[in-house]
């Protein structure tokens, strides 16, 4: 900060452009030793990271036959793949879990069958007697 003649403040922003970041940002890409130029895409928040995915690989697809010679394109990370193997696992917990609950109603009523009439399921005990039930 500086003060003129006429006592006026002279601040930093007024002579100078003041910015926060890096000096430069060139870097080097590389990929197994060799050259390369790299970007990232990253999905809104909230967005679909698996449907992303899908949409940037379709248009590398498309670009693919226009690049030169001995150029190909490669992910080198990939979010969707971990997304699409949790859903995966999912439903498969899922499909396991109603499978279960199935087989305990299955049990159950089977249970409950047996115990009211012991001589058409053939367990050989007279359980019916639970509900005043005698012959």
């Amino acid at each position: 900060m500086k003060i003129t003649s006429a006592f006026t403040t002279v601040r930093l922003g007024d002579v100078a452009t003041v910015e926060i970041g890096k000096e430069t940002y060139g870097g080097v890409s590389r990929c197994d030793g060799a050259n390369a130029s790299g970007f990232g895409a990253n999905p809104a928040s909230g967005a679909n990271a698996v449907g992303t995915v899908a949409a940037v690989r379709a248009k590398l697809a498309g670009i693919a036959p226009a690049l030169p010679e001995g150029v190909e394109i490669q992910c080198a990370y990939d979010t969707s793949t971990f997304v699409e193997l949790s859903i995966q696992k999912l439903v498969d917990t899922l499909i396991e879990a109603i499978g279960l609950v199935f087989l305990v109603i299955l049990i159950f009523f089977v249970k409950l069958l047996r115990d009211a009439d012991p001589d058409r399921c053939g367990s050989g005990r007279v359980a019916g007697h639970r509900w005043g039930y005698r012959r």
